[in-house]
């Protein structure tokens, strides 16, 4: 039986107060069973990171990235591959450059990707992040179970 993919995303931008939120969506999901993506930017994406590297659950994540890892900041970088030392799987994007063009368009294809594998989406929204609401929506389009959650 396939495990459950579980997505866990959201805004840049949120508050300390999310943080414990998101590490005990990440335990609850590990202790289940379930595999889980994220996106790796700052905010959401890092929490989860963070949380696994935490935990000790790297092995089993999987973090998309819109360009490559050479082109994410350095303190993104340093956790990146702390995870990807403790068995998580990096994906790297195919867009390369940073322009405005190749940055968006690595953006939202990594945002369909992890849209397409995931199971259930869990979403923290800020109400102002237009990748988070991109992907709900092309989340819901796939037919995908989406929970979200405002920050």
């Amino acid at each position: 039986m396939k495990k459950e993919t579980v997505a866990i995303i959201g805004s840049r931008d949120i508050p300390s107060s999310a943080y414990s939120v998101i590490e005990n969506l990440v335990l609850a999901c590990k202790r289940a069973g379930r595999k889980i993506i994220t996106g790796g930017a700052r905010g959401v994406d890092m929490a989860v990171l963070k949380s696994v590297i935490k935990l000790g659950y790297c092995e089993g994540l999987k973090v998309y990235l819109p360009l490559q890892i050479s082109e994410t900041s350095l303190a993104n970088r340093h956790f990146l591959k702390k995870c990807e030392e403790q068995g998580g799987e990096i994906v790297e994007g195919k867009n390369k450059g940073t322009s405005r063009q190749a940055v968006l368009a690595g953006i939202f294809g990594r945002n369909r990707k992890i849209a397409e594998e995931a199971d259930v989406i869990y979403a923290f929204h800020n109400g102002i992040s237009k990748g988070t609401e991109y992907m709900c929506k092309y989340g819901e389009k796939l037919g995908k179970n989406i929970i979200k959650k405002g920050v």
